[in-house]
């Protein structure tokens, strides 16, 4: 079932990410404004990074994205998941502070 693997992948990096947050020291958020959305939001120090959980086809996954990114046009943008995306094997090994930095 794609929805009940989408919210359950949802789920678990929202976990690795609560747990995350107190050893790398920043703040797990959510945004939405009006009828879009980006999955979780970590903002650390100034910085922020919104992030996309994808389990399936890109469709439209940067709608939200774009939309955050035209709100606070310093933050960062990730898609983790699916074949076109960062693999949550490497999201889940890479410090949060690596998404900060410049590649």
């Amino acid at each position: 079932n794609p929805n009940l693997w989408g919210h359950s992948l949802e789920s678990m990096v929202g976990a690795d990410l609560l747990n995350r947050s107190i050893e790398e020291k920043f703040q797990l958020l959510y945004w939405r404004e009006r009828n879009v959305e980006v999955d979780f939001v970590i903002k650390m120090g100034k910085k922020l990074l919104a992030i996309e959980i994808k389990s399936g086809a890109a469709k439209d996954h940067r709608r939200g994205l774009n939309t955050f990114l035209n709100r606070f046009p310093q933050s960062k943008l990730l898609s983790i998941g699916g074949s076109e995306f960062l693999s949550i094997e490497n999201f889940l090994l890479t410090p949060i502070a690596d998404f900060f930095n410049p590649s």
